[in-house]
C-alpha cells in the first residue's frame, strides 16, 4: 500500500506492515482517489449502497438511496465497460434527461397557474374561460408527453485499437453478432475513423500532414537544447 509519495521516492507499506521506500524514475499512479465528499456521502447511504466497487445507480443514473443526485461514469458499479464511448453516451442521455425533467417542471408550474387562474373565472362556455380551458389541455398533453422518460439504453458501435507497426484491431456490431477483424486494412479503418472524429478541418490537416512526414521520413525523436 502506498503511504506516501515523495520526488523521488514511494513510501510503501508491505505485506508485511513494514515501511519501505522505493526509489523511482517516473511514477504512474493508477488508483482511485476518493474525493471526501464522496466518501462522507457513501457512509451515509450503507443500507442503499452496498458494493464496495463503485456506486450503485438505477437505470436512469439516479444514485441509490438518496434524491437529485445521478453518477456516471467508472465510479459507478454497473454491467457497462468503463470506456470512453460508455461515457460519452451517458453524458448525452443525461443531458436530455436533465432538460426533460426541467422541462416537466415548467409545465407543472405553468398548468397550477393556469388551473389557480381558472378557480377565479366565472363559469361560461366563451372567452377567458374557453381559452383558459384549451390552455390547460393542451399543457396537459406536453406534461404527459414530458413525464414519459425513458431509461438509459447503451448501443455499443464498436472497438478499434492501434497496435503499433501500422496494424489495428476492430472488433465490431455485424446484424446479431460481431465481427473482428486485424491487420493493415483495419489500420487504414482506424486512421479513417480518427481523423473524422477531430473538431475542425485545421485539426485534420495537420494530422494528416505528421502520419505523412512520418512515414516518408520517419519518426522524429530529436529534442532541441538551448544553452
Amino acid at each position: 500500500m502506498v503511504k506516501e509519495v515523495k520526488d523521488k521516492t514511494a513510501v510503501v507499506k508491505n505485506d508485511k506492515g513494514q515501511i519501505e521506500e522505493l526509489p523511482y524514475g517516473l511514477l504512474v499512479w493508477a488508483a482511485n482517489v476518493s474525493r471526501p465528499i464522496t466518501r462522507d456521502l457513501m457512509a451515509q447511504l450503507l443500507q442503499h449502497q452496498t458494493n464496495r466497487r463503485g456506486r450503485l445507480v438505477d437505470e436512469y443514473w439516479w444514485l441509490l438511496g438518496v434524491n437529485n443526485v445521478h453518477a456516471i461514469g467508472d465510479g459507478t458499479a454497473t454491467s457497462y465497460a468503463p470506456t470512453a464511448q460508455v461515457a460519452t453516451q451517458q453524458g448525452r442521455y443525461l443531458t436530455r434527461l436533465l432538460g426533460q425533467i426541467a422541462k416537466k417542471e415548467k409545465l407543472e408550474t405553468k398548468l397550477a397557474e393556469l388551473r389557480e387562474e381558472r378557480s377565479g373565472l366565472p363559469e361560461g362556455p366563451e372567452g377567458k374561460v374557453k381559452n383558459n380551458a384549451e390552455e390547460i389541455e393542451s399543457v396537459v398533453k406536453q406534461l404527459n408527453k414530458a413525464s414519459k422518460i425513458r431509461p438509459f439504453h447503451y448501443s455499443h458501435q464498436g472497438s478499434l485499437a492501434y497496435i503499433g507497426s501500422d496494424k489495428a484491431i476492430a472488433d465490431l456490431p455485424f446484424f446479431n453478432g460481431n465481427f473482428a477483424s486485424g491487420g493493415v486494412a483495419t489500420f487504414l479503418f482506424w486512421r479513417s475513423a480518427y481523423v473524422s472524429s477531430l473538431f475542425s478541418l485545421r485539426n485534420r490537416t495537420l494530422v494528416m500532414s505528421d502520419w505523412l512526414k512520418v512515414k516518408l521520413f520517419g519518426r522524429d525523436v530529436s529534442r532541441e537544447s538551448r544553452n
